[in-house]
């Protein structure tokens, strides 16, 4: 009874011991990164930082993080940002952000609210990214514009590829959104590839987007329904170059949104309502509308037309 005793004092000594070393490492990593970042020219900044969880846990706590790309003008902030994992294992990590965050840029900034949004990811022993998965039963994002969106149900997950390293699958969906200036999103789902110059590394910088195949997106606007897909390629500018594949039902009320949205005009949209109801009407439907879009460097065409400019997607 005395050796199964002292068998079993010396295993919990021995577990302890090691729970504090690798507690003691996690805050020695956090201080190397935090180094690196601002010798590479970015801010990182917190007051607090602690590490719990024993006797199987190394549950990190950041209080009042600030992080921040000069060079950008993009920074993110959050009272509060926990890291969970277990302690034999940093493969796998669970990141819990807390009820409201900010990100901001040069030009403006929103402040994210929501209820118990995590984020969870698994890494290989390359410390290549193999899946992240994201949930909130419900994201408010306002923007300091005035403008703010609410999204339900939201869901994001990107899942490296078994065909090459650099592969991804993505795909996002929330049950509803709804905009400040009442515009309803009624369900939305997107299923993409995405091909990286290189495989996602958390705590690297993204390699570059090479390539979109957008295998299918839907959401419902009020009373239009919207599908869409196509390939696209994306040079080092972030421009993408490819076809893309429109069909929607009651597209007059987009008409009236994209004059607003897209800088039309009244003249501009009222040359479109003439271009897309010919369109419509030798397809067989005046309400519905199944067109191809060109992409060229960013610049939307239908046909000869230019009818809306992307926005570049940000490149390393």
């Amino acid at each position: 009874m005395k050796k199964l005793l002292f068998v079993i004092v010396a295993a919990a000594l021995a577990w302890s011991g090691y729970w504090f070393f690798q507690a003691n490492a996690l805050k020695t990593a956090i201080d190397d990164w935090k180094a690196r970042e601002i010798a590479a020219g970015r801010d990182v900044s917190f007051s607090d930082v602690s590490v719990a969880g024993f006797p199987n846990r190394l549950d990190t706590t950041f209080t009042d993080l600030v992080i921040a790309n000069p060079d950008s003008g993009w920074s993110w902030s959050a009272p509060q940002f926990q890291i969970l994992r277990m302690v034999y294992s940093d493969r796998q990590m669970i990141f819990a952000f807390p009820n409201s965050q900010q990100i901001a840029n040069q030009s403006n900034d929103w402040t994210i609210t929501s209820e118990r949004l995590l984020a969870s990811f698994r890494r290989d022993g390359d410390d290549a990214l193999i899946r992240f998965i994201a949930e909130a039963p419900f994201l408010n994002i306002k923007s300091s514009d005035g403008t703010s969106t609410a999204l339900a149900a939201v869901n994001f997950a990107i899942e490296q590829t078994d065909v090459e390293p650099g592969l991804y699958r993505a795909i996002l969906s929330a049950d509803a959104a709804a905009r400040s200036d009442e515009a309803t999103v009624d369900g939305l789902t997107a299923q993409s590839e995405l091909r990286f110059a290189a495989p996602l590394t958390p705590g690297k910088d993204r390699p570059a987007i090479q390539q979109i195949n957008l295998k299918s997106a839907e959401y419902g606007l009020g009373d239009t329904r919207i599908t869409l897909d196509g390939e696209f390629d994306v040079d080092k500018r972030g421009r993408l170059t490819g076809d893309l594949a429109f069909e929607t039902e009651n597209w007059r009320a987009l008409l009236e949104q994209a004059q607003d949205e897209w800088g039309l005009g009244r003249d501009g949209v009222r040359f479109l309502n003439d271009v897309l109801t010919l369109v419509a009407s030798l397809q067989g439907n005046r309400d519905q509308l199944n067109v191809k879009l060109r992409l060229n460097k960013g610049v939307v065409s239908l046909g000869p037309l230019p009818v809306g400019q992307i926005p570049p997607i940000p490149q390393p």
